[in-house]
């Protein structure tokens, strides 16, 4: 199996974060997979963004969840990053999922629930990702776990992953619990125990954030499934040189998901 190069918010090392440039520049630099956050403006459109507070990357002050799409959508996200990238926007959920749709490629969509509570989130997500015949190809992660649970409820099919900074001990006797398909460590805590562990119990892991090449060959030899980085163009060259082998199959078997839908 070739380890997924997910890319950490898009290309976002060099592009507006979480953009449809920064989606499409991933994509075009080698990356196999997407990460990318997810939140609700105040009439309920899912948009890609990853602060609660949106001044960071817009200028504009005040909580994403207070704002309206019409709003949003008039929001700068790319000037931030550069002049030449003034006049990129806030993305819809619905517009990447158009982009990779027909491709061999897996997304993470992170839901930002952790802060703000926003209501039906995870069904809401699961419905459209269903709309787009999206579902073998997706992760849904949260830093959330019970949200993940709630996932479940809705398709329990889809793949959900428990994001995690602290180094836990067995976590497969925790996910176990919570019934998630696999972990989203912080990078620093995955080590060869961990990762064998997970495998044993059925667990992918994919790491995050990981930007230095040295740690991404580290993490390579390990077997981890998928890295997730801001730098795809650079762990792509990594793979290539280091495990040149077939493209690898989309994380789901299609035919077997859809069985089990009503």
């Amino acid at each position: 199996m070739t380890t997924r190069i997910i890319a950490h918010r898009g290309f976002s090392s060099l592009f507006p974060e979480n953009t449809m440039l920064a989606f499409r520049e991933a994509l075009a630099n080698g990356a196999t997979g997407i990460e990318c956050d997810v939140q609700m403006t105040n009439d309920g459109e899912i948009v890609i963004f990853h602060d609660e507070e949106v001044s960071r990357i817009t200028g504009t002050r005040g909580l994403l969840k207070d704002f309206s799409w019409n709003e949003v959508s008039r929001m700068d996200a790319g000037r931030h990053k550069g002049e030449k990238f003034t006049g990129e926007k806030i993305p819809r959920l619905q517009e990447l999922l158009e982009l990779i749709k027909n491709r061999d490629i897996i997304l993470n969509i992170e839901l930002k629930n952790g802060v703000i509570p926003y209501p039906n989130l995870e069904k809401k997500v699961v419905e459209m990702v269903e709309k787009f015949g999206l579902g073998p190809f997706v992760i849904i992660s949260s830093f959330n776990h019970p949200s993940l649970l709630t996932v479940k409820e809705h398709n329990p099919n889809i793949k959900t992953a428990l994001l995690f900074f602290a180094r836990m001990y067995k976590p497969w006797k925790y996910t176990s619990e919570v019934g998630v398909d696999g972990i989203h460590p912080f990078w620093m805590g995955v080590d060869g125990v961990l990762v064998k562990g997970a495998h044993k119990h059925g667990l992918f892991v994919n790491p995050f954030t990981v930007n230095n090449l040295e740690d991404m060959a580290a993490l390579l030899k390990l077997g981890v499934d998928g890295i997730i980085t801001d730098y795809p163009d650079r762990l792509s060259a990594l793979v290539e040189k280091n495990m040149p082998k077939p493209r690898q199959k989309p994380l789901y078997d299609k035919t077997t998901y859809y069985r089990y839908q009503k």
